[in-house]
């Protein structure tokens, strides 16, 4: 049995809810899904057992949600974006993994096996050893921006996003932006946003998603402080190292009009270029 505490998010798609995360919220005997994709809107379930402060909480079929400790192995769909869950794993950490897709020729239906290697038996991925906390059932970086908390327990780190991001904009072949932000004033890293790409080109961000910290925490603009921003570039094509690693005219020009606003914000390239001993985040 998955025990499911109060304010705790859950990593799963929960009654054909797939916008991601939820929190969980209760009040009385009742359980709601706050969705972080509509901060205003609530879900309520009733058919989920309450007692005291924690929750037992099961899939209406019976299935449970899946062990927040153990890794998963997720499909992605990238004319879509979609990221599914397909399989638990015995690691500590999530994949996504390659799939050959199977059409019933009678049926016309449509399921996927898992590529696998021929000796080891281990699954074939796009994205191996991806930090717990960043994917869910239902996430979908394409379609929308996400909000996450980083660097505390069960939570992934900064790096851990960047490493993830990074490898997805070389997958889609776009660029992906974000932002950094700190709750506590240091400066440390406690919360990342992940802006949408459906718009974004190989060469330039549309988003970085920090409108989110506006919707999800109205009442706390003067406790949590944007510090900065992050981009990819892709690597592959004709784009030479030093193109790649360096900030273009477009990246200049909206690093210009953001400190107008805020003098103290830093900005990052975050790329895979050959030869940089494993360096992947430049500051422009």
């Amino acid at each position: 049995m998955r025990i499911i505490k109060e304010g705790e998010f859950l990593a799963r798609t929960i009654e054909g809810i797939s916008v991601g995360d939820c929190l969980v919220i209760t009040e009385n005997s009742g359980v709601y899904l706050f969705l972080h994709k509509y901060v205003t809107q609530e879900k309520k379930i009733n058919d989920y057992e309450f007692s005291n402060e924690l929750l037992s909480v099961y899939y209406s079929s019976g299935e449970r949600l899946s062990d927040p400790k153990r890794g998963g192995i997720y499909r992605f769909d990238i004319e879509t974006g979609m990221i599914t869950f397909f399989q638990e794993t015995n690691n500590d950490f999530d994949q996504i993994g390659k799939f050959k897709k199977i059409k019933n020729k009678v049926t016309g239906e449509v399921s996927y096996e898992l590529k696998t290697k021929r000796r080891k038996g281990t699954a074939k991925t796009h994205i191996d050893k991806i930090e717990m906390g960043i994917l869910s059932d239902g996430s979908n970086f394409r379609e929308n921006s996400y909000f996450l908390e980083v660097g505390g327990e069960g939570q992934p780190t900064d790096k851990g996003i960047e490493e993830f991001i990074l490898q997805l904009s070389d997958m889609v072949g776009k660029e992906i932006g974000g932002a950094y932000f700190s709750k506590d004033g240091t400066g440390k890293t406690t919360h990342m946003s992940i802006g949408l790409y459906k718009n974004n080109t190989y060469t330039e961000t549309k988003s970085s998603g920090q409108v989110l910290w506006n919707r999800m925490y109205p009442d706390s603009k003067n406790e949590i402080y944007i510090t900065g921003f992050f981009h990819t570039h892709p690597s592959g094509g004709n784009i030479s190292v030093i193109d790649r690693t360096s900030a273009s005219k477009l990246d200049k020009k909206s690093k210009e009009k953001r400190l107008e606003h805020v003098p103290t914000l830093h900005f990052f390239i975050l790329t895979q270029p050959v030869n940089y001993g494993g360096t992947y985040k430049f500051p422009y």
